[in-house]
């Protein structure tokens, strides 16, 4: 009986290690919001999913616009005012709901932003786009994961892109946020 036990319990532990370590398992909420600082603009915005409609969004103050993104048709929506245009989405500015298969741990333990003995618990995730670039991300060490940090970098340490700090991110979503418009048509290209 106690051989059956270990035997139950070392299974338990190898199939937690093996999820530990499996990058696919972390996971943002169904439904998330967050107050969203862009470094590089030094604008304040609102990043927000919804999973359940495969949709987030950016929006920014002093840039005035917002950025729909549906992931299901790889289609971005750049809003402004009350003029809306779509254009396929590039895939550095995917919000993943849970990180894919590729993701590679920045670090092989947890990380702690404040106080070692207390502070908030993260992991960190380098997650490749193409040959040169890659999105950094930083979630909180739970379930679900919570948005930290969010950096577009160049493969060889090179800067890319964009900065972005998640704050205050709660679970209940501004629905208006997700609301297209009637009208879009796609980005005009003149040949």
């Amino acid at each position: 009986m106690k051989l059956q036990l270990l035997a139950i319990l070392a299974l338990a532990l190898a199939a937690y290690a093996a999820d530990a370590d499996d990058p696919t398992t972390v996971c943002l909420p169904s439904q998330f919001q967050s107050t969203v600082y862009d470094f590089n603009n030094r604008d304040l915005g609102v990043a927000a999913g919804d999973f359940t409609k495969n949709l987030t969004v950016l929006t920014f103050q002093k840039a005035n616009f917002r950025l729909l993104y549906d992931l299901t048709a790889l289609k971005t929506y750049l809003i402004v005012n009350d003029t809306c245009t779509n254009f396929d989405m590039d895939p550095s500015q995917a919000i993943f709901r849970c990180l894919p298969a590729t993701a590679v741990p920045l670090t092989t333990n947890v990380t702690r932003i404040g106080l070692e003995s207390n502070g908030l618990p993260i992991l960190s995730y380098a997650v490749p786009i193409s040959n040169d670039i890659a999105i950094r991300v930083a979630v909180t060490d739970s379930v679900p994961a919570y948005p930290v940090l969010r950096q577009l970098i160049g493969t060889a340490g090179r800067y890319t892109g964009n900065v972005l700090l998640f704050l205050n991110t709660v679970l209940n979503i501004d629905p208006q946020l997700f609301v297209f418009p009637l009208v879009c048509p796609p980005v005009s290209v003149a040949g």
